[in-house]
């Protein structure tokens, strides 16, 4: 790439990571400011990482991570083992709500990560 589009693509890159990580938080899967402060720190730094030539490589790598952190989330939801049958209530097994957050679900994180990285390429391609 281009040494003087890379500020750019860098801009681009951390406005991007910001509003994920901004979904992140309203999805209520954070357990606080520290685990945010973290993770805006290390997405700062996985950009600058490997250098300027492979700076993808560390957005890749923060896919990886956040797309393992999302698959536990959605496993733990979707498949209940450890304590489901002390957590049935019987009474709201029929009832379904019809408001449903779209951005507070794990799944939705997922597909806005996987949507990033293929948005990121498509960039990096035209530019």
């Amino acid at each position: 790439m281009d040494d003087s589009k890379l500020g750019i693509v860098v801009a681009v890159t951390v406005v991007l990571t910001d509003v994920f990580l901004y979904f992140y938080y309203n999805s209520g899967l954070s357990s606080g400011t520290s685990e945010l402060s973290f993770m805006c720190i290390m997405n700062r730094a996985f950009l600058f990482i490997f250098g300027g030539n492979y700076w993808i490589y560390g957005y890749f790598l923060l896919y990886l991570y956040y797309g393992y952190i999302f698959s536990i989330a959605i496993g733990k939801k979707r498949y209940p083992f450890e304590a489901a049958y002390l957590d049935i209530n019987v009474d709201n097994l029929g009832r379904r709500t019809s408001d449903v957050d779209l951005s507070k679900k794990p799944e939705f994180l997922l597909f806005m990560g996987t949507l990033l990285i293929v948005i990121l390429l498509i960039l990096m391609e035209s530019i």
